[in-house]
């Protein structure tokens, strides 16, 4: 039974010395410069997949630009 409360007693202490691990960078941090011809196309490709979950409904083309602009 000393066994039983010396285990129980380092499993207590052991919770006790526990530290988080450092928080990583978050993906908003890290930034990674683009030439503007890559920003162009990165923008129009999310234009043209937010264009499409619409139907490709006409009249948004412009919406669908800055809205893909604002999530890069």
């Amino acid at each position: 039974m000393g066994t039983n409360k010396t285990k129980t007693a380092s499993r207590s202490e052991s919770k006790g010395r526990l530290t988080k691990a450092p928080a990583r960078r978050s993906a908003a941090k890290r930034t990674t410069e683009l030439s503007a011809q890559e920003r162009a196309e990165r923008v129009a490709i999310a234009a043209y997949f937010l264009a499409e979950r619409r139907a490709f409904a006409p009249n948004h083309e412009l919406d669908d630009w800055l809205a893909a602009e604002r999530n890069l």
